[in-house]
């Protein structure tokens, strides 16, 4: 499961101010952080289910008010991220990096693309337009279901590029409501309680359970639950029932399913979180290794498995009959997609399986490079971080993208 995060920066100077107007629109369970520079930084517990009403709920009256520049920030499920810049009162820009990611609606792309002339108004003076468009370059449906990759492995990365311009402190942005008290210490991000009660008393997206979610969706909230087309035999794959598959399956239900929701099958689904038996107990319920779901369009289970870096069900895929040479017309090998995710160990076990290294991908890269283009983008994204801590997320994936160089680096099969 990927980061679920919401958070909201206010310009201002005054936390008492902030809080007092915070505290008048209603907030229940809320922390404080800052003035850090020009932002002051909060988190509200109802906007942290990733509710899209409480979020513009809490920012225009709170810019309104203050006659502030306000930005809220959503990431879901590491997949995408918004946001929402208000100032005055009035919504002058909203942006979502993956448009059509729960329905396939494409007719929103254009009007959900960042306005990066007017968002460079709101960072850093050496901040140029060019940049900004690099980092917030919309990942269209079309990509998605082609199985096009967007340049960010996990879309948090697009709010550490972007934190420097701001001038907002990158671990701000990677925080979350739910998060601290659990994961993080309040004295961690300097975050002080503002809600009612105590912490306990409001329970982020992570506390709580399908209940909630689903008595949320009677209220009419927008929510993850609320949202999501249903399909048994792949909700049961992402909840790793095998039972429940074996039940639907043996009730007539289509094993290799897809519709306009889930556009891979299930087992490529499974192929992500579950185990190499969970796996191979499917391919005997009928399960096609090689099925990549809607038209040919969406990624096989061998690519998944190596995107969430499961060597396991790598090796256990490629048992089955998966090509370990499978190749994508938009992506590349196997090969390439373990560069991007900067994964050594399944680089080498690929490598260990037959992998080819030496075709390269569609732009003519080998997996060296994509890992050198990498490495060289998270080096101008530090610089301008200026000695800002580096969120642990980001610099798992800094370390694991430098071992892979190293790797490569020295692997007789990389051409230099």
């Amino acid at each position: 499961m990927g980061a679920f995060v919401v958070n909201f920066h206010v310009q201002g100077s005054s936390q008492d101010r902030v809080t007092d107007v915070l505290q008048g629109i209603g907030i229940e369970g809320g922390w404080i952080s800052g003035p850090t520079g020009r932002w002051i930084s909060f988190w509200d517990s109802l906007a942290s289910r990733q509710n899209t009403a409480r979020i513009q709920e809490i920012a225009q009256p709170l810019s309104r008010q203050l006659e502030a520049p306000v930005f809220a920030f959503l990431n879901h499920d590491s997949d995408f991220i918004c946001y929402w810049l208000y100032d005055n009162g009035k919504l002058l820009d909203e942006y979502n990096s993956c448009p059509g990611y729960f329905d396939g609606d494409t007719s929103q792309e254009s009007a959900m693309a960042a306005n990066c002339e007017l968002l460079r108004k709101y960072c850093r003076a050496e901040t140029s337009v060019e940049a900004l468009e690099e980092i917030l370059k919309i990942w269209t449906q079309a990509e998605a279901m082609q199985g096009i990759t967007s340049q960010y492995v996990f879309a948090e990365e697009r709010l550490s590029a972007l934190a420097p311009h701001l001038e907002i402190r990158s671990e701000m942005l990677y925080t979350d409501y739910g998060d601290i008290g659990r994961d993080v210490q309040p004295e961690e991000v300097g975050a002080l309680w503002i809600g009612q009660g105590e912490p306990s008393d409001h329970p982020g997206i992570f506390e709580m359970g399908m209940e909630d979610f689903e008595g949320m969706a009677e209220m009419g909230e927008e929510s993850p639950a609320a949202r999501v087309s249903t399909s048994p035999v792949h909700e049961a794959a992402m909840r790793g029932d095998l039972a429940a598959i074996e039940r639907l399956v043996g009730e007539g239900a289509n094993i290799n399913e897809t519709n306009q929701m889930f556009i891979v099958p299930p087992l490529s689904l499974a192929a992500g979180n579950a185990s190499p038996e969970f796996l191979r107990r499917m391919v005997e319920l009928g399960a096609d290794v090689h099925f990549r779901g809607n038209q040919g369009v969406g990624s096989s289970p061998l690519h998944m498995a190596v995107m969430a870096g499961k060597g396991d069900n790598v090796r256990e895929l490629i048992a089955l009959g998966a090509d370990v040479n499978e190749y994508d017309q938009h992506t590349g090998t196997l090969l390439h997609a373990a560069a991007m995710r900067g994964s050594k160990p399944v680089v080498k076990l690929l490598l260990e399986l037959g992998a080819d290294p030496t075709r390269l991908s569609p732009n003519g890269e080998t997996p060296a490079d994509i890992v050198r283009n990498q490495l060289k983008q998270m080096d101008e994204a530090m610089k301008m971080m200026r000695g800002m801590p580096t969120p642990p997320q980001l610099q798992e994936h800094i370390d694991g993208l430098k071992k892979l160089e190293e790797f490569l680096s020295e692997s007789p099969n990389e051409e230099s």
